[in-house]
């Protein structure tokens, strides 16, 4: 009954081809996506069919946003004495604690903290209680801070443009941004000088005379990004309709740059291209378009309870925190993207829009 569940079906359907006439099927990459990947899809059913009250998605939402920043508070708590870090391109960067480091810790960290953001503004909120309302403000401070300290631009840039986004919405704009860049101002006088640095310092050229080792990783980490997603339009020049098939980009770039060993694109869209060709990217962004009108609708759907309305803003900044970072990632096959779009389905769905009738209308709270 809705445009996201056949779009998603067609997407899916269509990774299954682009596997099917894929040359590496037996990279480990590709072998965990035929033998992974449908595990979320139970999710996806159990979410989006299973939800028959608008309240029950609320409470998914919010403990959602309970168990990302309970994960947080306990990697912090172990970073303050001395764990939870990789040192990567001179900096001591914060990493979940349970993550087992490598070189993708930090920015998978950063990932989460970003999307706790939006999740602990809905707390705040639709919060019924006081202690929910303050949760939801905790819940933003930490992940702005573990944003920061994971040194992880993509998010920095991602988390900065949904905190404006939030801002521009939130009565009370100009008091609200004073006290936002106050409390700005006072986290920026005791970052460490090198996280300073690495966000003051954008640019993505290479060429700078006199960088240290370090500066020239930090650039050539940025400059990748937009090598990936070059290197995907020459993939998808190659096999425009099926790509190389999903989780093979990283193997099949072998062919068109001088590497040693597979690389990961680290850009979404290239990803796409690559591993699904023109046709599968053209599938997958019209389920971007429907899956952002359906939020969009939701947010501004007339005569329904306030929390209802927050719930299609929150996932509206969500998808757009993806989809933002994953200018800078390979986060085609994260669950929140499933996660998301079954929440908007159960939400659009007519027998859960109907139940409305049969809630208490408190702004902003649920009884």
């Amino acid at each position: 009954s809705s445009p996201i569940t056949g779009f998603y079906l067609l997407v899916v359907f269509w990774m299954l081809l682009s596997y099917l006439f894929s040359n590496y099927q037996s990279f480990e990459n590709v072998e965990w996506w035929i033998s992974e990947y449908w595990k979320f899809l139970v999710v996806f059913v159990l979410i989006s069919i299973g939800i028959k009250d608008q309240r029950e998605a609320v409470f998914i939402l919010l403990g959602f946003a309970g168990v990302t920043t309970l994960y947080q508070a306990h990697t912090w708590f172990d970073f303050v004495q001395g764990g939870s870090y990789v040192y990567q391109q001179g900096i001591r960067r914060i990493i979940g604690v349970w993550s087992g480091g490598g070189l993708g810790a930090a920015n998978g960290y950063a990932s989460m903290a970003v999307a706790t953001i939006p999740l602990g503004y809905f707390a705040y909120r639709v919060g019924w209680a006081r202690w929910i309302r303050l949760s939801g403000l905790f819940a933003i401070g930490i992940s702005t801070l573990s944003v920061l300290y994971s040194g992880t631009r993509g998010a920095f840039i991602t988390g900065a443009l949904i905190g404006g986004l939030i801002l521009i919405r939130h009565a009370g704009f100009w008091r609200s941004a004073t006290l936002m860049l106050v409390l700005a101002g006072s986290v920026w006088i005791v970052l460490p000088p090198e996280l300073k640095e690495r966000y003051t310092d954008l640019s993505l050229s290479g060429a700078k005379r006199g960088m240290t080792r370090e500066e020239e990783i930090s650039a050539s980490s940025a400059q990748s990004r937009i090598e990936g997603f070059v290197d995907g339009i020459n993939m998808a020049n190659d096999r425009p309709v099926f790509g190389h098939g999903p989780g093979s980009s990283s193997l099949a770039r072998l062919q068109y740059r001088n590497l040693e060993l597979p690389l990961q694109l680290h850009n979404l869209y290239g990803q796409v291209l690559a591993e699904l060709g023109y046709v599968g990217f053209a599938f997958w962004l019209c389920l971007i378009a429907v899956s952002i009108a359906s939020a969009r609708r939701i947010a501004n759907r007339p005569n329904a309870p306030p929390f209802v309305n927050e719930s299609g803003t929150c996932l509206f900044y969500l998808l757009v925190s993806l989809i933002v970072y994953g200018a800078v990632s390979h986060n085609l096959f994260k669950d929140e993207w499933i996660f998301y779009w079954s929440l908007l389905i159960a939400l659009a769905r007519p027998d859960v829009s109907d139940a409305k009738a049969k809630l208490i209308r408190r702004s902003g709270g649920i009884e």
